[in-house]
């Protein structure tokens, strides 16, 4: 996929860096290529923590990788494109599922699967795309690529919300295992996909992550935090199984 990096001074932008982004599913991973062909990111698909498509601008996405200092910020030529980048993207993950009913186990009983699409030897796979320079060229795709697949356009999912005033006081401490389960009364653990939970006056904190780390504890390490927010002494911190990602 044939990129620009995103800039957000509109003159940066209209010299911003070409950069094509290879979705590589026989290797599970993603490479970012510089204009003469070489590597310059690369990451394996387990890392993907965040792919948002841009709410306002129909061409431009964000991609976040746990391995990686900051976010990869892109713009595509055109909205489809960034669309076909966003599902190729999507089904390469691989604790997620794509609505691929054509893949999937064809049984009654079996509403999701994993797919393996064999390209080895004589059923090597050769497909036309651009390379670095937009020349469509001829491409060999050999090896084993898995899809996890679905039956079902839509699956649910279960959220848990809520707030608490801390009053400025700080929460029970890590040690205090018994008032820490005291606080699941409140706080659910591990009954939900996603926890979105406000504080207010936690005026305590030495640091904006104080707080974060803290709910990242009462959670453990089945959950990761995918988004935050604050202001002032008002925070908000969203959570999600990590199977989810």
């Amino acid at each position: 996929f044939s990129v620009l990096k995103y800039e957000e001074d509109p003159a940066k932008m209209k010299k911003a860096k070409s950069r094509v982004w290879v979705v590589d599913h026989f290797t599970g991973a993603f490479y970012c290529l510089k204009s003469d062909g070489s590597v310059k990111h690369n990451h394996s698909s387990n890392k993907l923590l965040q792919l948002e498509k841009h709410i306002s601008e129909a061409d431009r996405l964000r991609m976040m990788f746990l391995d990686a200092d900051e976010s990869y910020e892109i713009v595509f030529p055109t909205p489809e494109l960034r669309e076909r980048f966003y599902e190729t993207a999507q089904a390469i993950r691989p604790a997620l599922r794509v609505y691929a009913p054509d893949l999937t186990d064809p049984r009654a009983s079996v509403e999701s699967s994993t797919t393996i699409i064999d390209g080895l030897e004589k059923r090597t796979v050769y497909v036309n795309a651009p390379d670095v320079n937009d020349k469509v060229v001829e491409r060999e795709l050999t090896g084993e690529c898995k899809v996890n697949s679905s039956k079902l356009l839509t699956e649910p999912i279960s959220f848990w919300t809520g707030t608490i005033n801390l009053g400025g006081k700080k929460p029970p401490k890590k040690k205090n295992l018994a008032e820490v389960e005291q606080l699941y009364h409140w706080l659910p653990k591990n009954k939900y996909d996603m926890y979105c939970i406000s504080v207010q006056e936690a005026s305590y904190r030495k640091s904006d992550d104080e707080w974060y780390d803290y709910l990242q504890f009462v959670l453990g390490d089945n959950y990761i935090m995918v988004g935050c927010m604050q202001i002032y002494d008002v925070l908000l911190g969203i959570f999600a199984r990590k199977k989810h990602m």
